[in-house]
């Protein structure tokens, strides 16, 4: 890699490896050889992993500025002092600058995923590293059962921080609150050796959000009834950042099912905000049992800090899930979809085969609960051990008494897997975990890369270079040429390749405005859409309106439309968001962010222009649920029944969740029809079709 600044960007591409943005990476890992590491007793090795699943599309080309509704942020609390929780600390108001994964279909093909898997004589584990490093499967060999949801297909939706994401196996999120950028991303993929010889999988990633490296070590030693998980946060940064993880356990769903942990109170978020309350009783019904809720809930267990961390999930014969893990991972949490329909058409809405999907989520976090990050400090790593192995008890000895289940599970783990000797685990593997890897089978995206070396530049300390952030792509060597020649890149483009959010970067846009004294639209545009994205919005309205004057470009047209979105001016976003959609006609990211403006904005005949124009965007369901819409606004009810109805339903691919406009819709339909018959209708005693129907509480009929 250079550290000298070549003078242009042919001499910097010359010295670096730079490839194109393509299916590289995996055809890189279709050439190692399917047996790859293996001791007596235990094997790593790589096959094909061939499901139905979807297409994710190409990303969304919008710069990615747009507000998130994430129902993890809370700004309300009921808590006491004693409690200490970081509330809201770490919530970020969007993704900026990753772009939006949401260009995705609901179509279901045949497709093939490479796949890891660690088999001895007890389990067998499979990950997609394809596919965020997701642990998709961890199977009990000795009863022959699977002990995670195995989802039968890869489906997604919009529940992710970036757009897409998919329900099954488990999540490992690191970065900004809730499901993390890269689950929908290919992990950077190694393999190594424990010191006697044990294969190990190593997946990790360069989170941009954050500045901050995360690692994962997986290995399943010879006659271990545990799969291990060794995780290393690394902050590089001299400066605070916030730290949030959670390992999403996703688990099969039904009435004779319960979760143990070690806690007497939780946590949930209520009208009134963060509050706390007793377990396992909560309303009448014992909690513990996860479809004993009625609705969509999280509850976060409130363990005491001398209790042992872990989660158990055993089902009526006593026979289930068991994970655990050192201390610094002391939060737990149980996820469900509830009993109401809305609950469940989500778990069939992102599954299919056959399979209605039902799970529930175990979760295991660095903090109390998810309406929080940590502070970590500067030039600081956290590490901790996860175990994941199977349990099999007698059903008394975990569905009777709380306190007897706890009892029982602690003394059955503290036989098996005592805490003392996970922390020798954790001492013995310091060194392997940063040790370099014997073989690269997977690049993820290289901006960790791309980091390194601008920390070289700065005369800084590389970090973690025991690890392979991979070759630089046409993404990053446009920021390379930034940091080599003190501008940007010269060339004839729509939008920039790319978006960068990091503060060192920041200031080495401004210098390069202030050393040429001299603005071009796109630094303009990159200042403009950074000061949105930290909540800056005089300042960025300023820069952007300096980038329309230096050359009207979509990129600025729609930061704009953010911030009169934002400011609460509906029509000026509207009008800025069609003349960005009206620059690139072609472009259907920025042709729905359009039909979304104008539909709020209330310039329904606009909306059914433009889709006159561009009758290709009715190939999208979301846009024809928007012209549905519009149809219904301009009195048309019957016309937009049969457009929502059509097929059976519309099948509107990115319903975000907590979205219920499709649901909405419907009943609104319903009510104005009865209007133009001059009958009174309560939306009440409605029951939407089911396929419909996303609510996650039903008000009870009267």
């Amino acid at each position: 890699l250079p550290f000298a600044p070549p003078r242009d960007l042919e001499q910097a591409l010359n010295r670096i490896s730079v490839l194109p943005q393509s299916n590289r990476r995996k055809d890189e890992f279709a050439m190692q050889n399917p047996e790859i590491l293996r001791v007596p007793g235990s094997e790593l090795r790589l096959e094909p992993l061939t499901m139905p699943g979807v297409a994710l599309g190409e990303e969304n080309r919008l710069p990615p500025v747009h507000r998130l509704r994430n129902v993890q942020h809370s700004t309300a609390s009921q808590l006491g002092e004693e409690d200490g929780l970081y509330l809201n600390f770490g919530s970020c108001p969007g993704v900026f600058p990753y772009p939006y994964q949401d260009n995705y279909t609901r179509e279901l093909t045949d497709r093939t995923y490479q796949c890891v898997i660690l088999e001895n004589e007890f389990l067998r584990a499979e990950f997609l590293p394809e596919l965020g490093g997701r642990l998709w499967s961890l199977r009990d060999k000795k009863r022959d059962k699977e002990l995670l949801f195995r989802n039968p297909v890869f489906r997604v939706s919009n529940l992710a921080n970036r757009n897409a994401w998919f329900s099954g196996g488990v999540e490992f999120n690191f970065g900004p609150v809730g499901h993390h950028p890269h689950t929908c991303e290919t992990m950077h993929t190694a393999l190594l050796k424990l010191d006697d010889g044990t294969p190990v999988l190593r997946m990790y990633h360069f989170e941009r959000i954050r500045a901050a490296v995360y690692q994962m070590d997986f290995w399943l030693p010879a006659a271990s009834e545990f799969l291990f998980v060794r995780v290393r946060l690394f902050n590089p940064n001299n400066r605070v950042i916030p730290a949030y993880w959670w390992s999403n356990i996703a688990v099969p769903s039904s009435p004779d099912r319960r979760v143990v942990v070690a806690a007497d109170s939780a946590y949930s978020h209520g009208p009134k905000g963060v509050y706390r309350m007793d377990v396992p009783i909560r309303e009448g019904a014992d909690i513990t049992y996860p479809e004993n809720s009625p609705g969509t809930i999280d509850y976060f267990w409130n363990i005491p800090a001398e209790r042992r961390k872990y989660l158990a999930y055993p089902d009526k014969e006593g026979h289930g899930l068991l994970q655990c893990s050192t201390n610094r991972l002391q939060g737990r949490k149980l996820f469900v979809w509830g009993q109401a329909p809305g609950g469940k058409n989500w778990q069939r809405f992102l599954s299919g085969a056959g399979c209605d999907g039902a799970y529930a989520e175990i979760q295991a976090g660095i903090a109390k609960t998810q309406y929080e990050s940590l502070p970590m400090p500067p030039g600081t790593a956290w590490e901790w051990l996860e175990a994941y192995g199977a349990m099999d008890m007698e059903p008394a000895q975990v569905h009777e008494s709380w306190h007897q289940a706890q009892e029982q599970v602690e003394s059955m783990l503290d036989r098996r897997l005592p805490l003392e000797r996970m922390e020798q685990i954790l001492a013995d593997t310091r060194a392997m975990a940063r040790r370099p890897a014997e073989k690269q089978l997977l690049h993820g995206t290289p901006w960790g890369a791309l980091e390194n070396l601008r920390r070289e530049r700065a005369g800084q300390t590389p970090f973690c270079p025991y690890l392979d952030f991979g070759p630089l792509e046409d993404a990053q060597s446009y920021w390379l040429y930034l940091l080599d020649n003190g501008r940007l890149p010269e060339g004839e483009r729509e939008l920039p390749p790319s978006y960068m959010a990091q503060p060192e970067w920041t200031a080495l846009l401004e210098r390069a405005a202030a050393s040429s004294g001299q603005w071009d639209w796109e630094l303009a545009l990159h200042l403009g859409l950074i000061a949105l994205s930290e909540d800056r919005l005089t300042e960025g309205r300023a820069h952007l309106l300096r980038s329309m004057e230096l050359r009207r470009n979509p990129g600025a047209l729609f930061g704009l439309s953010v911030y009169y979105d934002i400011s609460g001016d509906a029509a000026a976003a509207a009008d800025y968001a069609l003349g960005a959609a009206r620059m690139l006609p072609e472009d259907p990211s920025f042709a729905k962010a359009a039909a979304q403006r104008l539909l709020g904005a209330g310039q329904y005949k606009q909306l059914l222009t433009l889709l006159e124009e561009r009758p290709w965007m009715l190939e999208n369901n979301r846009i024809k649920m928007l012209k549905a819409c519009a149809l219904l606004k301009l009195g048309d009810p019957e016309g937009s029944e049969a457009l929502l109805m059509e097929n059976g339903g519309l099948d509107v691919p990115d319903v975000r969740e907590g979205e219920t406009s499709v649901t909405q819709l419907w009943l609104d339909i319903q009510t104005a029809k009865a209007r133009l018959r001059g009958e009174a209708l309560d939306p009440a005693d409605l029951c939407p079709p089911p396929a419909l129907d996303f609510r996650a509480y039903v008000p009870p009929k009267k």
